[in-house]
């Protein structure tokens, strides 16, 4: 009896101890749990049909944070989502917390914004030369602000 379990332990210790999860490679990470390894092969992410973004639905059996997808659905669109605990979010362009090359829509100004949320100027460039510069510069007087927006434009 003593034989059987000191050689279940034997076998069972070198699992508990891993971090890592190295696939193709035998060498994985230090900082990842997994490590994928290929020059010639991608990772296939899950392909789901979000038809509602406020619902974890299709998804069964829990609501985990950071769940990463693939929405095949054209309506909602398709790409990339994440789950943040509440609504799945898209990454890159399709509805995300970004502003889209082909236009935004259900924004809200109040919440939905380009600029700045401190004291610091909101620059545009191009070729990497600053055009635009947009400061905020406020003169107070005992009784009285007069808040002046300079537009600098080359």
């Amino acid at each position: 009896m003593k034989t059987i379990i000191f050689s279940s332990l034997y076998i069972i210790s070198p699992l508990a101890l891993t971090a890592q999860i190295g696939i193709n490679t035998v060498t994985p990470q230090a900082g990842s749990m997994l490590d994928v390894s290929s020059a010639d092969k991608g990772v296939l992410v899950p392909r789901v049909d979000i038809t509602n973004l406020n619902a974890i639905a299709p998804i069964t059996g829990g609501a985990t944070e950071s769940l990463l997808v693939y929405n095949t659905n054209n309506t909602i669109g398709k790409g990339f989502y994440y789950w943040d605990g509440s609504v799945w979010i898209a990454m890159g362009g399709t509805g995300g917390k970004d502003w889209s090359l082909e236009g935004n829509s259900g924004t809200n100004p109040a919440t939905n914004f380009i600029g700045t949320k401190d004291d610091v100027d909101f620059v545009i460039k191009t070729n990497d030369i600053e055009r635009i510069s947009l400061r905020l510069v406020i003169y107070q007087w005992v009784l009285q602000q007069l808040v002046v927006v300079e537009f600098l434009m080359e």
